[in-house]
């Protein structure tokens, strides 16, 4: 059973460790990456109702 004493010696590992900086860019590449597809989903979906408006 993980402990909250060996969670934060998890942490601690993690974020003074030497991955810490390559483990950041990977999560925030990922956050941006997943900010960056709903942002085009959006606008597709905006881009299609608009072109369904016009029609009618």
């Amino acid at each position: 059973m993980l402990l909250l004493a060996d969670l934060d010696q998890v942490i601690h590992d993690v974020m003074y460790g030497p991955f810490c900086i390559p483990l950041a860019a990977i999560i925030f590449g990922c956050a941006a990456l997943m900010v960056y597809g709903i942002g085009c989903a959006v606008s597709k979906v905006f881009v299609g109702r608009g072109q369904e408006q016009t029609r009618r």
